[in-house]
Formats: C-alpha cells, structure tokens, sequence
C-alpha cells in the first residue's frame, strides 16, 4: 500500500513537473535561441576583430619599414615620392583603424615624420592625437613626451611645462620621467624662476638619484649658486 502511495506520489509529481516544463517551453526556447545567438555573435566578433587586428598590424609594419627607408634616403625626387606614400598610407590607417593598435602606431610613426621635418606643430598634433585617443597606451607617454619637445620648439613653454608635468602626474612608472622633470625645470630657469626651478631639481635628487638628469641636475643648482641667483641653502 505505501508503496503504491509513493508510486503514485512521484507520478504526480513528475506529471507537474512535466506540465510546467510545457507551460514555459517558450520561454525556455527564447532562452536557449538567446545563449546560442550570444556564442555566435561572440565567436564572430572574435574572428573579425582578430582578422582586423591581423591586417591592420601589417599594414602598419610595412609603414614602419617604409619610414626607415625615408629616413635612409638622400634628399631628392625619391625620398620625395618616398614620403609623399608614407603620409598617404599612414593617413589611410589612421582613418581606417581609428581605434586599433594600428592607428595608435600610425600616429606615432607620422609624429616622428614631422620631427624629423622640423615640422612642430604637425608632430605636436598628431602626438596630441594619439594621447587622447589612447590614453592607457604605453605610447601616450613618449607621446606626451614629444609633445612637450614639440611645444618648446615652437617657444611655448608653457605649453611644455604643462605637457611634461601631466606625463610625471599620470605615468609615475614611465623612464621619462626624470628627463621631464629636468625640462621643467630648465624651462623654468629660462624664465628665471629659480627657486621653482631648484625644487624640481631636488626632486630628482630625491626620487631619481640614480638618472643621468640628476646628475644634470645637481650640476645646475650648483651653477645657479655660483652666479647668485640662489642662496647657497638652497
């Protein structure tokens, strides 16, 4: 009899349980058709965006080797025509692949383009460009780097001194760091502020004592003691 009891207790349930998989079976194919689609859009994404990356990659080293062949050549027709196909295909991937690695590297390379041509203001933009489109990128900081250098051949130092003190605010782990405190503070000698200038330099001192600009650095301050523009307790 208790058998037959439990017999009949489980049928119950398994005939509830079955109804209500029926009552939501559509609910349930919505899910699953949801989760498939999901795996699929992601799997194909995965495959465009890597296919992307992939080619936008090579186009951006066939620049790099068509830079260094600019750079080698002797001024002339050819590095005329070198050029004039190296600013074409580095602003094809810049329009191209705003967001890739490829575009963030194609920045850079035209920025060097520009400094190499005494061109400033063209570098500083491009520079500027980069910085902003990638500010997590380890380019940024070379990038806002050469932005300062840039600035600074275009006498606008404070533009400079604004570049190189957003590079030691934002990148604390970045090897420009001690070159770009020592900028600051040269240019602040330039405007003679000296005292503003002795405090970066001591801050080398302190954070940085084994870089080559420290060493430039305390050179400075002792040179600015021995034509008085500071006390000698500075």
């Amino acid at each position: 009899m208790q058998q037959e009891q439990k017999l009949t207790r489980k049928v119950s349930i398994t005939e509830k349980l079955s109804k209500f998989i029926l009552s939501i079976r559509f609910v349930l194919w919505v899910i699953l058709a949801v989760l498939f689609g999901g795996l699929l859009f992601y799997f194909i994404y995965t495959e465009i965006t890597g296919r992307i990356r992939e080619d936008s990659t090579v186009l951006v080293e066939k620049a790099e080797k068509l830079q260094s062949e600019w750079i080698k050549q002797e001024a002339g027709e050819q590095k005329q025509k070198l050029e004039e196909k190296l600013v074409a295909d580095l602003d094809s991937i810049i329009k191209a692949y705003p967001n890739q690695y490829a575009g963030q590297r194609a920045l850079f390379i035209r920025g060097n383009m520009y400094m190499n041509r005494k061109e400033w203001q063209q570098a500083a933009e491009s520079f500027m460009t980069l910085k902003k489109s990638f500010p997590r990128s380890y380019l940024a900081t070379e990038a806002l780097f050469k932005t300062g250098v840039c600035q600074e051949e275009l006498n606008e130092p404070e533009k400079a001194i604004a570049s190189y003190t957003e590079l030691t605010e934002k990148f604390k782990s970045s090897p420009r760091i001690p070159h770009a405190y020592f900028s600051i503070a040269r240019l602040n000698e330039q405007k003679e502020s000296y005292e503003e200038a002795v405090r970066i330099y001591n801050l080398l001192k302190l954070d940085y004592s084994y870089s080559y600009w420290t060493n430039l650095g305390i050179n400075r301050i002792i040179e600015l003691k021995s034509e008085g523009k500071i006390s000698e307790q500075q």
